[in-house]
């Protein structure tokens, strides 16, 4: 089954190439959930053996100019774009 946390996540890395020292690559996320379309973003403060996230909490999706509703989740066969 789908996980409550299954969906789409974008990540930017502030120094991507630099994964010796976790307090140099922290990141942002933006997340969209499958099951709900809830929206998410947060930032990633430690990237090590352990990482360490910002607080976060969900959204409802954005009304989108195309007709697509996220309301009742992502569309199954349908292209979706996250930039």
């Amino acid at each position: 089954g789908v996980r409550s946390y299954s969906g789409l996540t974008l990540v930017a890395r502030t120094n991507h190439g630099d994964y010796t020292d976790g307090c140099s690559a922290p990141g942002y996320y933006a997340r969209i959930y499958a099951t709900t379309g809830e929206v998410a973003f947060q930032k990633e403060y430690y990237h090590g053996t352990s990482v360490v996230y910002s607080a976060s909490r969900r959204l409802p999706g954005p009304s989108n100019p195309h007709g697509v509703d996220l309301s009742s989740g992502l569309p199954l066969d349908e292209w979706i774009g996250l930039k």
